[in-house]
């Protein structure tokens, strides 16, 4: 352990053997070959699935701006996903988005990664972007203890109280995973029209209490952060563009801390800092 330092997360946990000693938990690598042949082969048996998974998704949507055969890709992603999960008994998932979109696999397949972390939240297996340990675990955590879908994205500081969030994976259930799902629309990931994102609008949910966390490359601290909700971003654009803007008591303060963590953040909805420290200690 300790080579595999993904290209795209250089602040990610990268010691799998110490992760395994110190927290149980077990990473299994399926190599670019062995997840697409799968994905043949799901794309051949798992038809009827498919349509079940793409008719549930506009149904329940509020608006969809993309047409079917565009989105068969990334919900054939989302169940190769699952079934290579049940085949090795995983409860969490995340892809090398750089490296993947770096090939020319998704664009002949027409696919983003980002329906299936979403999806996969939303049934509570914990789902992360860009093969970054260090906010799967943190994400992991929160939503054991919320019991709520999470969302997850890149931070920036905008002032002295504010930071932002951008990613294109909110959870469907981010209000609890037993719970009625937030009106979402489905947008293409892509110019040429092809990948599916979820969008919710954030702003809806202003002056909600939310929990931000991840945990050090060394995976021996977690960095817990409680904010509040101000205004969502991007609702309407297309690519990874989708954010939330958070009120925090000291926004220089995080970014001063955050410089020993990396720079993803996974939230979930509701104040769940003193729970979560009173079971770490």
């Amino acid at each position: 352990g300790g080579e595999e330092i993904p290209w795209g997360v250089v602040s990610s946990i990268y010691d799998f053997e110490k992760l395994k000693e110190k927290y149980g938990t077990e990473v299994k690598t399926i190599l670019f070959d062995e997840f697409f042949e799968e994905m043949e082969e799901i794309e051949k048996k798992e038809k009827e699935k498919a349509e079940k998974v793409y008719s549930k998704l506009v149904k329940e949507a509020v608006k969809v701006h993309m047409k079917k055969e565009d989105m068969m890709g990334s919900i054939y992603f989302y169940l190769t996903a699952k079934s290579l999960m049940e085949k090795f008994n995983c409860n969490a998932f995340t892809s090398s988005c750089f490296e993947l979109c770096s090939t020319q696999i998704p664009e002949k397949k027409k696919f983003v990664p980002c329906l299936t972390h979403t999806l996969l939240k939303d049934e509570g297996f914990p789902s992360a972007c860009e093969e970054d340990i260090s906010v799967l675990l943190a994400m992991a955590v929160l939503m054991y203890v919320s019991k709520k879908s999470s969302y997850m994205g890149n931070p920036s500081v905008v002032d002295k109280n504010t930071i932002r969030i951008i990613h294109d994976v909110p959870g469907i259930k981010m209000k609890g995973i037993d719970k009625n799902g937030l009106p979402y629309e489905i947008r293409n990931f892509t110019v040429a029209g092809w990948g599916v994102n979820i969008r919710y609008d954030f702003s809806q949910d202003k002056g909600e209490k939310v929990t931000l966390a991840r945990f050090d490359p060394l995976a021996e601290k977690i960095l817990l952060v409680r904010g509040e909700i101000l205004k969502g971003l991007n609702f309407n654009e297309i690519s990874c563009s989708l954010g939330v803007e958070i009120k925090v008591s000291d926004a220089m303060e995080y970014f001063h801390k955050a410089a020993d963590f990396g720079h993803h953040l996974a939230m979930v909805y509701g104040d769940y800092t003193g729970q979560i420290k009173d079971s770490l200690n």
